[in-house]
């Protein structure tokens, strides 16, 4: 692993029209998107799944934010100069999390700047330098100065491959990585069927009907979908489910509310602390078996029509396996070995990591946090802001504020 006066022995300025590939399409993902095509840079954007899927999978959540704070100067500009009858001033109330996306992330999507950029439905394989590659011996700002080769897998292209001089990282947190058998493990039968298996809070349509789920988890967003049950079982009384924690999340504040909140408020439920899932299997006719390793070792099977996984969440980074360097958030700059270009000079030095123009943008950066609030969705504003005052070479650059004193008064 490189110290960090090698991490940064290396030019970050790269000046448009140069290439950018954006991993992860939720909302910091876009922000990025577009805070890139004003400044003129070309840009592809990875979605392995849908556009902004956690933010809709929260639905009628109320926001602890106005749409007016959660809408950036810029990404109102976008969508007004290509709807001029829209107008932000009139949503000043808090709104739900699906609001926000139908009626901002998924618009600013759409509009002439980013929507070619976009490919959903489409992951990341692996990401690796085009000519120094693993063994080549090479300067850091050689390293720099090579291009990023990502290989990606569409559904209509199959696999294909991808140029870039910069990688923004927004990919976040994954549920999908983290297995559901004891210790992290995976599951017998879980790769098998992990497309069957749901990795994201379930939407509210799908609650419906005589239904056994089977939630695994105790991650914010498990706490999330118990909530989420217990209020569509207020209109559907045959709804079941299962919730299934690890054994030494038992006794955990929260879990122990969400608990008690599940015994009351579902009918039919059941909470079931376990060391995890030994094997999953699923009939023809789509019926979940899932046998259970209880705290003393014992199995037992379930039955249900239905599978959740929302273990605690882990960084995504299976694609980075192909670069060279070891991949790390925390390697930031002090002032005692980079004094020149220090975090108080440049601050967007805190976004980079050891790899040369990978940058770490969104929850992964900040460790995550299942609440958007005002000042975290400022912060990320601010990541954005910072990442490309150093990649254009001025740190005075901000489109933020250049925005706001432009079209303030047209984008209200």
């Amino acid at each position: 692993m490189m110290s960090s006066n090698q991490a940064r022995n290396w030019d970050p300025e790269v000046e448009s029209p140069a290439t950018i590939a954006i991993i992860g399409g939720g909302p910091i993902g876009i922000e990025a998107a577009l805070y890139a095509r004003f400044l003129g840079y070309f840009v592809e954007l990875f979605e392995a799944h849908r556009l902004v899927g956690h933010v809709t999978s929260l639905e009628d959540r109320v926001m602890s934010l106005t749409m007016d704070q959660a809408c950036s100067v810029l990404g109102r500009k976008a969508i007004v100069t290509q709807d001029p009858s829209i107008r932000f001033s009139e949503l000043d109330r808090m709104p739900t999390y699906q609001e926000w996306a139908d009626l901002y992330l998924l618009p600013l999507a759409r509009t002439d700047l980013i929507f070619d950029s976009v490919h959903v439905h489409t992951p990341v394989k692996s990401v690796s330098r085009l000519t120094t590659g693993n063994g080549s011996s090479c300067s850091a700002q050689e390293r720099a100065n090579d291009q990023f080769r990502l290989l990606v897998e569409s559904q209509n292209r199959g696999e294909w491959t991808s140029l870039a001089d910069i990688v923004i990282d927004c990919s976040g947190w994954s549920h999908r990585q983290v297995g559901m058998a004891p210790g992290g493990g995976r599951a017998i039968g879980e790769e098998k069927h992990q497309a069957e298996i749901l990795y994201r809070i379930p939407s509210s349509s799908k609650l419906v009907g005589a239904k056994h789920w089977l939630l695994w988890g105790s991650s914010p967003q498990a706490i999330a979908t118990v909530e989420k049950f217990i209020a569509a079982g207020q209109k559907n009384a045959e709804l079941r489910l299962t919730w299934f924690v690890p054994v030494d999340a038992k006794g955990v504040e929260e879990i122990e509310v969400a608990k008690e909140k599940l015994t009351n408020g579902l009918q039919q439920s059941a909470f079931v602390p376990c060391l995890g899932i030994e094997a999953l299997a699923r009939s023809e006719s789509g019926k979940w078996t899932a046998r259970i390793t209880m705290p003393d070792e014992t199995t037992i099977d379930v039955l249900g029509d239905h599978v959740v996984s929302l273990p605690i969440a882990i960084l995504e980074e299976t694609f980075l396996t192909s670069l060279r360097q070891t991949y790390r958030v925390d390697d930031a700059p002090n002032e005692a070995t980079d004094t020149e270009l220090n975090l108080q000079a440049c601050p967007g030095w805190r976004l980079t990591t050891a790899e040369p123009h990978y940058y770490v943008l969104g929850s992964k950066s900040s460790l995550g946090q299942n609440e958007l609030t005002a000042n975290h969705w400022k912060d990320l504003q601010d990541q954005v802001r910072d990442l490309f005052a150093m990649l254009g070479g001025r740190q005075n650059l901000d489109l933020y504020a250049d925005f706001a004193k432009r079209f303030g008064s047209e984008i209200d």
